[in-house]
């Protein structure tokens, strides 16, 4: 398995070409990943100490672990002639290709956006792609379905 990412590309005969991939954030950066989990675990001792409860400490480990499981657990990603498939640790989104009107693109990935003009909601309505081994590859599936936000595009 490669180190960071990985990557698989299938053709699928039904819906034409397939890309898969995978991305690990934390293990990008181990030492951003431990800074992390020491952050979550100081935290979680200091509502402990400051409120005494066991369940208000177990809320704080929760809810700071599920905050920042996008870069604490890998993403898997699947784009197909059907549309764009993200799955990650309890969320498994699926949208075809219909519910994009346009992409930008960015240094980390793609933002699929719902709105054909730029729109602040793009971030919370959207699918935002983290690049794998392969963005090139990524970004020609996605400019040949969608039209670009990008000014320089």
């Amino acid at each position: 398995m490669p180190e960071g990412n990985e990557q698989v590309v299938s053709v699928s005969e039904a819906y034409g070409e397939a890309l898969t991939w995978s991305v690990w954030p934390a293990r990008r950066a181990p030492w951003l990943a431990g800074f992390v989990i020491a952050t979550i675990m100081g935290s979680s001792l200091v509502v402990h100490i400051v409120v005494g409860s066991a369940a208000y400490t177990s809320l704080t480990l929760v809810f700071l672990t599920l905050a920042l499981a996008p870069f604490l657990f890998s993403t898997h990603y699947r784009l197909d002639g059907k549309g764009v498939q993200v799955s990650s640790l309890f969320i498994r989104r699926v949208r075809g290709w219909e519910a994009f009107r346009a992409y930008h693109a960015d240094s980390d990935g793609v933002l699929l956006s719902p709105f054909s003009r730029p729109s602040a909601l793009a971030a919370t309505r959207g699918i935002y792609l983290r690049f794998g081994d392969d963005p090139e590859r990524l970004l020609a599936l996605v400019r040949s379905r969608l039209p670009s936000l990008n000014t320089d595009d």
